[in-house]
Protein backbone atom coordinates (compact mmCIF):
# COMPACT_ATOMS: atom_id res chain seq x y z
CA UNK A 1 0.00 0.00 0.00
CA UNK A 2 1.20 3.51 -0.81
CA UNK A 3 1.29 6.23 1.81
CA UNK A 4 2.34 9.85 1.52
CA UNK A 5 4.96 11.15 3.92
CA UNK A 6 5.55 14.78 4.81
CA UNK A 7 9.24 15.05 5.54
CA UNK A 8 11.95 17.39 6.69
CA UNK A 9 14.07 17.56 3.51
CA UNK A 10 17.26 18.39 5.41
CA UNK A 11 16.95 15.03 7.21
CA UNK A 12 16.06 12.96 4.12
CA UNK A 13 19.05 10.59 4.37
CA UNK A 14 18.45 10.03 8.09
CA UNK A 15 14.81 9.25 7.36
CA UNK A 16 15.77 6.69 4.68
CA UNK A 17 18.13 4.96 7.12
CA UNK A 18 15.47 4.90 9.83
CA UNK A 19 12.79 3.57 7.42
CA UNK A 20 15.19 0.89 6.23
CA UNK A 21 15.76 -0.22 9.83
CA UNK A 22 12.10 -0.16 10.88
CA UNK A 23 10.72 -1.82 7.72
CA UNK A 24 13.61 -4.30 7.32
CA UNK A 25 14.41 -2.90 3.89
CA UNK A 26 11.03 -3.87 2.43
CA UNK A 27 9.87 -0.49 1.18
CA UNK A 28 10.07 1.66 -1.93
CA UNK A 29 10.30 5.45 -2.12
CA UNK A 30 9.25 7.61 -5.03
CA UNK A 31 10.24 11.27 -5.05
CA UNK A 32 9.24 13.16 -8.21
CA UNK A 33 11.88 15.82 -8.91
CA UNK A 34 12.53 18.48 -11.52
CA UNK A 35 15.91 19.91 -12.40
CA UNK A 36 16.80 23.25 -13.86
CA UNK A 37 19.87 25.28 -14.63
CA UNK A 38 20.42 28.40 -12.55
CA UNK A 39 23.46 30.32 -13.71
CA UNK A 40 26.11 27.58 -13.87
CA UNK A 41 24.58 25.23 -11.33
CA UNK A 42 22.15 22.42 -11.94
CA UNK A 43 19.48 22.42 -9.22
CA UNK A 44 16.93 19.77 -8.33
CA UNK A 45 13.75 20.39 -6.38
CA UNK A 46 11.10 18.01 -5.12
CA UNK A 47 8.01 18.44 -7.28
CA UNK A 48 5.70 18.02 -4.28
CA UNK A 49 7.68 20.13 -1.82
CA UNK A 50 7.96 18.24 1.49
CA UNK A 51 5.90 15.23 0.34
CA UNK A 52 7.16 11.87 -0.92
CA UNK A 53 5.54 8.52 -1.68
CA UNK A 54 6.38 5.37 0.26
CA UNK A 55 5.23 1.84 -0.60
CA UNK A 56 5.37 -1.29 1.51
CA UNK A 57 3.21 -4.39 1.62
CA UNK A 58 3.49 -4.09 5.39
CA UNK A 59 1.42 -0.87 5.39
CA UNK A 60 -1.77 -2.91 5.15
CA UNK A 61 -1.14 -3.71 8.80
CA UNK A 62 -1.80 -0.74 11.08
CA UNK A 63 1.10 -1.64 13.40
CA UNK A 64 3.66 -1.15 10.63
CA UNK A 65 2.43 2.37 9.95
CA UNK A 66 2.61 3.12 13.66
CA UNK A 67 6.16 1.73 13.77
CA UNK A 68 7.42 4.44 11.38
CA UNK A 69 5.47 7.28 13.02
CA UNK A 70 8.47 8.43 15.06
CA UNK A 71 11.18 8.20 12.39
CA UNK A 72 13.63 11.09 12.51
CA UNK A 73 12.93 13.46 9.64
CA UNK A 74 9.24 12.52 9.36
CA UNK A 75 6.72 15.30 10.01
CA UNK A 76 3.46 13.56 9.16
CA UNK A 77 1.98 10.43 7.58
CA UNK A 78 -0.91 10.75 5.13
CA UNK A 79 -2.40 7.31 4.86
CA UNK A 80 -3.70 6.43 1.39
CA UNK A 81 -6.78 4.33 1.92
CA UNK A 82 -7.68 1.63 -0.56
CA UNK A 83 -9.84 4.02 -2.61
CA UNK A 84 -7.00 6.54 -3.12
CA UNK A 85 -4.45 3.90 -4.14
CA UNK A 86 -5.56 4.10 -7.77
CA UNK A 87 -5.04 7.87 -7.88
CA UNK A 88 -1.63 7.61 -6.22
CA UNK A 89 -0.52 4.86 -8.61
CA UNK A 90 -1.88 6.83 -11.57
CA UNK A 91 0.01 9.99 -10.53
CA UNK A 92 3.27 8.09 -9.98
CA UNK A 93 2.89 6.41 -13.39
CA UNK A 94 2.26 9.79 -15.05
CA UNK A 95 5.41 11.18 -13.41
CA UNK A 96 7.45 8.15 -14.52
CA UNK A 97 6.16 8.54 -18.09
CA UNK A 98 7.67 12.05 -18.20
CA UNK A 99 11.00 11.14 -16.59
CA UNK A 100 14.18 11.73 -18.56
CA UNK A 101 17.54 9.92 -18.31
CA UNK A 102 18.62 11.52 -15.02
CA UNK A 103 15.36 10.51 -13.28
CA UNK A 104 13.90 14.01 -13.19
CA UNK A 105 10.62 15.02 -14.80
CA UNK A 106 10.71 16.84 -18.15
CA UNK A 107 9.08 20.20 -18.84
CA UNK A 108 6.33 18.50 -20.88
CA UNK A 109 4.75 17.31 -17.63
CA UNK A 110 3.57 20.80 -16.72
CA UNK A 111 0.56 22.59 -18.13
CA UNK A 112 1.27 26.28 -18.43
CA UNK A 113 -1.99 28.21 -18.48
CA UNK A 114 -2.84 31.63 -19.86
CA UNK A 115 -3.42 34.61 -17.57
CA UNK A 116 -1.52 33.03 -14.68
CA UNK A 117 1.48 34.29 -12.74
CA UNK A 118 4.73 32.33 -12.82
CA UNK A 119 8.23 32.76 -11.45
CA UNK A 120 11.27 31.96 -13.58
CA UNK A 121 13.59 29.45 -11.96
CA UNK A 122 16.10 29.35 -14.83
CA UNK A 123 17.46 31.47 -17.65
CA UNK A 124 18.18 35.20 -17.89
CA UNK A 125 14.90 36.08 -16.14
CA UNK A 126 15.69 33.87 -13.15
CA UNK A 127 13.76 34.99 -10.03
CA UNK A 128 11.55 37.38 -12.07
CA UNK A 129 7.78 37.08 -12.08
CA UNK A 130 5.78 36.95 -15.30
CA UNK A 131 2.18 36.69 -16.43
CA UNK A 132 1.33 34.41 -19.34
CA UNK A 133 -0.47 36.12 -22.19
CA UNK A 134 -0.63 33.35 -24.79
CA UNK A 135 0.45 29.71 -24.59
CA UNK A 136 1.13 27.84 -27.81
CA UNK A 137 2.52 24.38 -28.48
CA UNK A 138 6.19 25.39 -28.59
CA UNK A 139 6.26 28.97 -27.29
CA UNK A 140 4.87 31.21 -24.59
CA UNK A 141 4.11 34.92 -24.70
CA UNK A 142 4.74 36.53 -21.33
CA UNK A 143 4.50 39.91 -19.71
CA UNK A 144 7.43 40.70 -17.40
CA UNK A 145 6.65 44.07 -15.88
CA UNK A 146 5.96 46.23 -18.97
CA UNK A 147 8.07 44.02 -21.25
CA UNK A 148 6.37 41.54 -23.59
CA UNK A 149 8.55 38.48 -24.29
CA UNK A 150 8.16 35.34 -26.42
CA UNK A 151 10.10 32.29 -25.26
CA UNK A 152 10.50 28.66 -26.26
CA UNK A 153 8.46 26.53 -23.88
CA UNK A 154 11.07 23.83 -23.21
CA UNK A 155 13.98 26.15 -22.55
CA UNK A 156 12.89 27.69 -19.23
CA UNK A 157 11.46 26.35 -16.02
CA UNK A 158 8.50 28.28 -14.60
CA UNK A 159 6.99 27.82 -11.16
CA UNK A 160 3.36 28.78 -10.61
CA UNK A 161 2.65 31.43 -7.97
Amino acid sequence: MWIVLKINKSEFNTLMTDLNYRLNGSFQIYVPKVSYQKKFLKKEIFLLGDYIFCFSKKFKEKNSIYSIKFCKGLKEILIGKEISQKEIISFIQKCKNYEIEDGTISYNFFNILENRNYKFLSGPFSDYFAQTIKVQKEKIDLLIGNLKVSLKKRKYFLHSQ
